[in-house]
């Protein structure tokens, strides 16, 4: 365990943050299989705890399949989704009978993510509703996307990284660019696809009154096209492994059967129009839904990816997302059920390989080599 103190790069709704806890729609609780550290099960199966909790402790404990001293073991959730640690209230008995200290470390940090490198940084997760009812009122209120820096505390498992990476300055002005790119709203979405495809190529971060003219010419050279097979198997997949996301999936594929063979600028316009018809701010918050992801994430490292590969999956990423809300249209009937799923759709991305599986999807090889591929053509 390393306690860590730094001043840490955060969006500036980070200190407004606060968990919700009983009063959340679908508490980061539900349906997650919370992976935990060596010490930290052998901490948890020899507590001493009410007879009840103990019960409820020992039927969560599972160790992994493959287990290392950093992701040894699971709490994993009842038949219902629901982590066997949650009360009738919504509340963790843990916490409630043990005290804070006896949680996990990702019970006590989750939606927060503390990323180490030169400069660090720390966001809230979008599979938390009270990340995206921040961006929300944020977007309602036209105000700008920005960040600050804050001093932070935590005690991660494992030792902090040493930065080996002689680029890692340059990534992290990327990191921070990226963020403030995507929320901006003097690019259409294509066109902050193409910039930071351009800089990730190599482009040097422009400054204000030249970034529309490398988009421009970066967009000209490389339209906006994803092959509709590649969005159909990615589509598919999650409305397979993530129960909330089926019915919203199922009307993505049904939009898909009538588009072309590849998606293009004009497809993800008449998206986005679908949604702001029912709406009216949600242009807006998806661009600060986006950028809060590529801050969380670590952008251009999501999932371990090289920024050129990062840059070329976002596309893809973006148009999944957009796609799932509008086939999820039907359903929506209020803000909350927009976050409800926006949040489901990202407990689904946060909390799996999905970048890697955007990557996987654009890259053709054999399945028998790499059983995560979808085995699909290069969508350009």
């Amino acid at each position: 365990m390393a306690h860590i103190e730094k001043t840490f790069l955060v969006p500036g709704y980070y200190e407004k943050f606060a968990c919700k806890a009983s009063d959340c729609r679908h508490t980061c609780c539900q349906g997650l299989e919370i992976r935990i550290t060596q010490a930290e099960y052998f901490r948890l199966a020899g507590m001493d705890c009410p007879k009840d909790l103990r019960e409820k402790l020992d039927l969560s404990l599972h160790v992994l399949p493959h287990p290392d001293e950093y992701a040894y073991a699971c709490l994993s959730p009842d038949f219902f989704g629901r982590c066997r640690m949650m009360d009738e209230k919504g509340l963790c008995a843990l916490q409630c009978a043990c005290g804070y200290e006896a949680l996990t470390s990702a019970c006590k940090y989750f939606p927060r993510s503390p990323r180490l490198t030169r400069h660090p940084s720390c966001a809230t997760s979008n599979a938390c509703e009270e990340t995206l009812e921040l961006l929300f009122g944020e977007a309602e209120k036209g105000e700008p996307w920005h960040d600050t820096k804050v001093p932070l505390s935590f005690d991660l498992a494992g030792k902090e990284p040493e930065d080996t990476d002689p680029r890692s300055e340059e990534i992290s002005r990327f990191h921070a660019y990226a963020a403030s790119c995507m929320a901006g709203s003097s690019l259409l979405l294509p066109e902050k696809f193409s910039l930071l495809r351009a800089i990730a190529d190599g482009a040097p971060i422009p400054e204000e009154e030249k970034a529309l003219s490398i988009a421009a010419a970066e967009n000209s050279a490389h339209p906006l096209r994803v092959r509709k097979e590649v969005l159909s198997a990615l589509l598919g997949k999650i409305g397979e492994d993530y129960p909330d996301l089926t019915k919203a999936a199922e009307g993505a594929q049904s939009i898909l059967s009538s588009c072309g063979e590849f998606l293009t600028e004009g497809d993800l316009a008449r998206a986005l129009a679908a949604l702001s018809g029912a709406f009216p701010e949600v242009l807006p918050f998806l661009s600060l839904v986006l950028a809060n992801e590529l801050f969380y994430s670590g952008f251009p490292r999501s999932d371990g990816l090289a920024p050129k590969e990062a840059a070329r999956v976002l596309p893809v990423f973006a148009l999944v997302l957009v796609l799932t809300l509008q086939g999820g249209l039907p359903q929506l009937q209020t803000r909350e059920d927009l976050i409800d799923l926006t949040a489901a759709f990202f407990r689904m991305a946060d909390l799996t390989p999905f970048w890697r599986r955007c990557h996987l999807a654009l890259t053709e090889g054999p399945g028998d080599q790499n059983p995560d591929a979808l085995s699909l053509s290069p969508s350009a």
